[in-house]
C-alpha cells in the first residue's frame, strides 16, 4: 500500500449518526473498532455477544483498531482496518450471506 491511496478515500455523503438502542434490532452486524466502542454498544443495546464484534475479531484476531488521532499511525490503522473488512466479507462469503 501507498500513502496516496489513503487519501483517495472519499467521505463525501457521508456522516456520524447518534448510536441508538433500536439499532441492536434494526442491524445484521454492529461491528466496533476498538474494545471501548464494543462496551459501548453493549451498555447502550442490552446486549452482549450475538450480533456484535470487533472488526478484527473476522481476521482471527482480538486487537483493537489503533486510534490514528493518538498514535500518528494512519497507515496502520488503514492496514488494520482494511484486514477486518476484506475478512468480514470472506466471513459473509463463507456463510452464503453475500456471493
Amino acid at each position: 500500500m501507498n500513502s496516496s491511496s489513503v487519501f483517495s478515500i472519499r467521505c463525501n455523503g457521508k456522516r456520524a449518526i447518534q448510536f441508538r438502542k433500536e439499532d441492536y434490532d434494526y442491524y445484521d452486524y454492529l461491528i466496533g473498532m476498538d474494545t471501548m466502542n464494543i462496551r459501548n454498544i453493549e451498555r447502550i443495546t442490552g446486549h452482549k455477544g450475538g450480533k456484535i464484534f470487533l472488526l478484527l475479531e473476522f481476521a482471527g484476531r482480538l486487537d483493537s483498531i489503533s486510534d490514528p488521532w493518538y498514535t500518528g499511525k494512519f497507515e496502520k490503522t488503514y492496514e488494520d482496518v482494511e484486514e477486518g473488512c476484506k475478512a468480514f466479507l470472506e466471513w459473509l462469503r463463507a456463510k452464503n450471506e453475500i456471493e
